[in-house]
């Protein structure tokens, strides 16, 4: 079986957490974690298998477009 690992700003944002500029910038600002580690900038990840969060909260894979409004 192929792994499908993309970019994870690409990942979140079209999970719909914002544009792929701002979710670069949530990674630069150590608030993503993929599988429980802080995420690096142009690290790539699988959707379907990693557990991918920014701020403690799970972001699912694409398709939700809910935005992501930090407060």
């Amino acid at each position: 079986m192929e792994s499908m690992e993309e970019r994870l700003q690409k990942i979140m944002a079209q999970a719909g957490v914002g544009s792929r500029r701002d979710c670069e910038e949530f990674i630069k600002a150590g608030r993503v974690r993929v599988n429980g580690t802080v995420a690096i900038i142009g690290q790539k990840a699988d959707p379907q298998v990693d557990k991918i969060s920014l701020d403690g909260r799970a972001i699912k894979p694409g398709g939700a477009k809910d935005l992501y409004c930090p407060t």
